[in-house]
């Protein structure tokens, strides 16, 4: 075993590979010390640099830093190896120099010397006495020649060195270790795998939802310590349009490791890699940072107890949005590849968390854009709309009295001058009723004028309303209805407005000789308004701008006729406004169906 050292912390062996995994190793360490005759045996298991014991027999007769879970740097154990002899899988080394009181291998040579039989044993027999200084031990490798552990044993009961019998026996024992010990670590991978994979899972059903960014980041990070046997998480995201950075608790650091982290991380996204950085380098130069940034950061580490970190990058698309440190103290063992390609697929799926939620604040930004707009332009229709109805009444009272006047005049120029500004002064009227209604069906504080009105009584309201018109133009007028109330809640006088737009267009645009029904029935818990014709039809070019402000068809037919380009956007206003909708479906020369679909009141 290695000479005198100072080991890294203490191991916590019942936290590595499963417990069945566990016994099978001490049974076969206990069978090695018990069936063969040695005090002590143990089985070392090799972690990096290090080779800790995971398993031993013996233990009261060794000294502290010689117990389960303990390490000794792995240099050592090989150099000692390398100069002992070889004897089948076993490697011996012997110690025949002068024997001191000191402690220079991992069992006391007082321990050594005191053992029963020992002072007989250098007596008669000199050439096979064992040394307190020998060294007899076994690597263990897996099935591609890794080496993976050590068994060795120490104080033998008669004091001899192993006669050939027994170490044959030594050898079985230690094929038996081997295999053992390359199902323990198979056993730990998959154990491993699954945690990584059980973290992974939880990563991405958390980088799925649209829960609280903040919430998602702590419950990830919950997860990766555990899933990743790691001592430090941290998830930090990027600055991004006029938004800080975030993420979890930062770890504080100058800004030149800070910086030089990101870089990394962005030069890792554009790999789709992850770096891992180590607190020591023989050669700080060697390392991904430049040397200021890499002391800097080792500093940084060890003052968190961290020895190794893996740097994961979190982007979407071309763009890295952040990145994830998933660090480990001395007790861990190294990054291996089959961790960093699980933890890249967190980084992307996290990414992709962090792209979602910085498109729903954009999009939550705009929503309340576009509602101030919508509202700055609500008042701004009725302000105008009521600055300019009080002036258009007095104009039209005048004009009235002129057209009475001029009744009896000769001038006939007179006449049709009155007669004109009669009819502007009307139509710019009609244009200010229906902004007005335009702005109070845009209104979302609008509520409190709603009331629960019955959809057959205003559409029979609404044929009155057109009903000289329909007779004028040659078109038969009818409501159809399945029953007698159908109770909607809405303001009566934009749903007036809304159903009354669709008959006076379905007049206006039908043909003498054509029929317009209006119709109302409950459909599940929806109350539909349909008017159909026999109209001139809407071109499907013209149904896609239909509902836009201030629109008039292309069509001639329709442009012949007078209309401010608001009654459609009003009806769709309305029923948007009411939770409902319009459909429409249309035919050039066939007419035309609209649907207002509206929310039954109950």
């Amino acid at each position: 075993m290695p000479r005198a050292h100072l080991p890294p912390p203490t191991f916590d062996v019942d936290h590595w590979s499963d417990a069945a995994a566990r016994a099978a190793l001490g049974t076969v360490v206990d069978s090695v010390a018990t069936m063969i005759g040695f005090k002590v045996a143990s089985l070392g298991l090799v972690q990096g640099d290090w080779l800790r014991i995971v398993s031993l027999v013996g233990d009261e007769l060794l000294p502290a830093e010689a117990q389960v879970g303990h390490a000794f740097p792995l240099a050592d154990v090989r150099a000692d190896l390398d100069r002992a002899e070889g004897l089948g899988r076993f490697r011996f080394l012997a110690d025949d120099g002068p024997a001191g009181d000191e402690v220079t291998g991992w069992v006391p040579v007082e321990t050594a010397l005191g053992a029963p039989g020992a002072g007989d044993a250098l007596a008669v027999h000199k050439d096979r006495a064992w040394h307190p200084h020998d060294l007899l031990a076994a690597p263990l490798h897996a099935t591609d020649g890794t080496w993976i552990g050590l068994i060795s044993v120490d104080i033998p009961e008669d004091g001899l060195r192993p006669d050939r019998a027994q170490r044959q026996q030594l050898e079985r024992y230690a094929e038996l270790a081997e295999r053992t010990l390359r199902v323990a670590l198979d056993r730990e991978g998959l154990s491993r795998r699954t945690r990584m994979a059980e973290a992974t899972r939880h990563v991405v059903r958390l980088a799925s939802s649209w829960d609280d960014l903040d919430r998602v980041f702590e419950q990830c990070r919950s997860w990766l310590l555990d899933g990743f046997a790691a001592d430090v998480v941290t998830i930090r995201t990027y600055p991004w349009d006029d938004h800080d950075e975030g993420g979890t608790a930062p770890v504080e650091a100058p800004a030149l490791v800070v910086d030089e982290i990101r870089d990394l991380a962005r030069r890792g996204w554009q790999r789709q890699s992850v770096t891992v950085l180590h607190a020591e380098l023989d050669d700080p130069a060697s390392g991904p940072l430049p040397v200021d940034a890499q002391t800097a950061n080792a500093e940084v580490m060890l003052r968190q107890g961290v020895t190794s970190m893996a740097v994961v990058p979190m982007g979407a698309g071309d763009t890295c949005l952040g990145h994830l440190v998933v660090a480990r103290g001395p007790d861990g063992a190294p990054f291996t590849e089959d961790e960093l390609l699980p933890l890249m697929d967190v980084g992307r799926d996290m990414g992709r968390s962090v792209a979602n939620a910085h498109a729903l604040i954009r999009e939550h930004a705009a929503a309340a854009r576009s509602a101030e707009l919508a509202t700055y332009k609500s008042d701004l229709l009725s302000t105008v709309s009521h600055e300019l109805k009080n002036p258009l009444s007095v104009m039209s009272g005048h004009l009235e009295l002129l057209e009475e006047e001029s009744v009896g005049e000769d001038d006939p120029g007179l006449r049709r001058t009155v007669h004109a500004l009669r009819r502007a002064t009307t139509r710019m009227s009609r244009l200010v009723d229906d902004l007005l209604v335009l702005a109070r069906a845009s209104d979302t504080d609008n509520a409190e004028s709603f009331e629960v009105l019955d959809a057959v009584a205003v559409a029979t309201e609404a044929l009155d309303l057109h009903a000289l018109a329909a007779q004028r133009g040659g078109v038969d007028l009818r409501v159809e209805a399945s029953q007698a109330w159908l109770p909607v809640r809405a303001d009566p006088v934009a749903l007036e407005r809304a159903i009354g737009n669709l008959v006076g267009n379905a007049v206006k645009y039908t043909p003498s000789g054509g029929w317009v029904v209006i119709g109302a029935w409950p459909v599940g818990s929806d109350v539909v308004v349909e008017v159909r014709d026999t109209g001139v039809g809407i071109s499907e070019a013209d149904q896609a701008q239909l509902f836009t402000e201030f629109f008039r068809s292309t069509d001639p037919q329709v442009r012949r006729r007078p209309g401010t380009g608001l009654g459609l956007t009003i009806t769709r206003r309305v029923a948007e406004q009411l939770g409902g909708r319009v459909e429409v479906e249309s035919e050039i020369g066939r007419g035309s169906r609209f649907r207002l679909v509206l929310p039954r009141a109950t």
